[in-house]
């Protein structure tokens, strides 16, 4: 949305943003029913094994099961109403990058509060903010990653799928968080 120069008409741009809008929510519809379906079936999965639920999983979504893993690792347990808020206007790289940037020291909001401000603050011209706008809102024009931010960030991105995959209710799940939160402030401030 940068981009001052109209080389695509209007009604084009129009359809390739139905289509766009259209595919992130097809995509959430089968994040949100896979999880459903991780919740109900937990046990089964269990015992048959994780990467094969993902495997076969891919094999129906045309996927590999890494990337089903991830995909349920990013919508993480945000409920299906801020997802279909946020897809509604924002891309699963918005919500990729939120869930990051909560674990950067230079970040004091959380990916919600990310997320939320990317719709409702927006670019200051009336369109969301790109991932880039989102960055800078998070950090502020002059913050500077640490060198280990990306180690820090995959590290605790991944830990924090475990409530997921060991099926812990909210509140655990929530302590969990809390905990880790304070941990790596402890060791990585």
């Amino acid at each position: 949305m940068v981009s001052s120069v109209n080389l695509i008409p209007r009604a084009f741009g129009l359809e390739l943003q139905k289509n766009a809008r259209a595919s992130r929510k097809l995509k959430l519809d089968n994040l949100l029913k896979l999880r459903d379906f991780i919740e109900e079936n937990f046990e089964v999965i269990e015992q048959a094994g994780w990467m094969n639920f993902y495997a076969e999983a891919g094999d129906w979504l045309d996927v590999s099961a890494a990337t089903v893993r991830d995909d349920l690792g990013m919508i993480r347990n945000y409920t299906d109403e801020q997802l279909k808020k946020w897809i509604a206007v924002l891309s699963f790289n918005h919500i990729d990058t939120a869930n990051g940037l909560q674990n950067d020291p230079a970040c004091h909001y959380s990916a919600e509060q990310i997320l939320d401000a990317a719709i409702t603050f927006g670019d200051g011209q009336g369109k969301r903010m790109t991932v880039e706008n989102m960055i800078t809102f998070a950090l502020g024009e002059r913050a500077v990653r640490s060198p280990s931010f990306s180690f820090i960030s995959t590290l605790t991105g991944w830990i924090e799928k475990v409530p997921h995959k060991f099926g812990w209710d909210k509140e655990r799940a929530a302590d969990f968080k809390k905990d880790l939160t304070a941990l790596m402030e402890k060791y990585f401030k």
